[in-house]
């Protein structure tokens, strides 16, 4: 029982720091919405100035990219040819992926 309440409470930490990044982000681009789209625009990249509703899609076609494994790349992750990142490591600038 005290196990279950300990993860319930991180979990709750958790997606408060999540919501509460989400929002920042959102409002550095001068954007009140925080619906889905918002979140993915923040994932993927973009921004909603093009949607009208909460659940309207940009006129636009937007890339849709796969998920991405959980691994860290201290410079980001190299990307396929339709721009979407996979899980491999760029390389640095001392020629090796990791430091």
């Amino acid at each position: 029982m005290k196990t279950t309440l300990v993860l319930v409470v991180i979990l709750l930490l958790v997606s408060a720091i999540f919501w509460s990044d989400a929002v920042v982000l959102t409002s550095s681009s001068n954007s009140i919405k925080t619906n889905k789209l918002t979140i993915q625009n923040i994932i993927h990249g973009g921004d909603d100035s093009s949607v009208v509703g909460v659940n309207a899609h940009p006129k636009s076609t937007t890339m849709k990219c796969g998920p991405l494994c959980r691994m860290y790349c201290k410079f980001g992750f190299e990307k396929d040819e339709s721009g979407c990142p996979y899980c491999k490591c760029k390389l640095g600038p001392n020629g090796t992926r990791f430091s």
